[in-house]
């Protein structure tokens, strides 16, 4: 059998609390024990809390009603330039879109060109040929001195004529 008797000296309980004792079939209650505590040699700094600064619930300020329009007009200037932003940023997509289109559109006319330049090439009358036809068979002559009209281009190499070039 377990042997339930303790000295009520060693143990630290608090003052609510009473230990007890048992002896036989009889519960005995003795005082509580009164710790003594050692004072402690090193003080530390404790600082004075401020007794109605801890009773008084902390109240915010709030914000006053210039504060509010300040941070509205803020909000919305923000909000502006942030939409502004995203629609000049849509444009220059839509405008780099519509580059990329183009430039393949000229490397696309470009190749035509090309393309048509060299079937001229390759069909080309030979001038030789053409200048025999021309003297031999259909009897041209070149012109006289007297017979040829000059007339300043302007370092043009391409001009629209509107009418008949004028005779002296």
């Amino acid at each position: 059998m377990k042997n339930n008797n303790y000295n009520t000296n060693d143990i630290d309980m608090s003052y609510f609390e009473r230990p007890t004792r048992t002896q036989g079939n009889v519960v005995l209650k003795s005082e509580p024990r009164r710790v003594e505590r050692r004072p402690n040699h090193i003080k530390r700094y404790v600082p004075e809390i401020d007794r109605e600064a801890k009773i008084k619930p902390h109240v915010g300020r709030g914000v006053d009603f210039v504060s509010m329009i300040v941070l509205t007009i803020a909000i919305v200037a923000c909000v502006y330039v942030c939409f502004n932003y995203l629609q000049i940023r849509s444009d220059i997509i839509k405008l780099e879109d519509n580059v990329a289109s183009l430039e393949s559109v000229l490397n696309e006319t470009v190749r035509e060109n090309e393309a048509f330049n060299l079937s001229l090439e390759a069909t080309a009358p030979d001038l030789n040929h053409v200048y025999e036809v021309a003297v031999g068979q259909l009897g041209m002559v070149f012109p006289n001195n007297n017979e040829v009209i000059y007339y300043d281009m302007n370092d043009i190499t391409y001009f629209r004529q509107y009418g008949d070039i004028p005779t002296k």
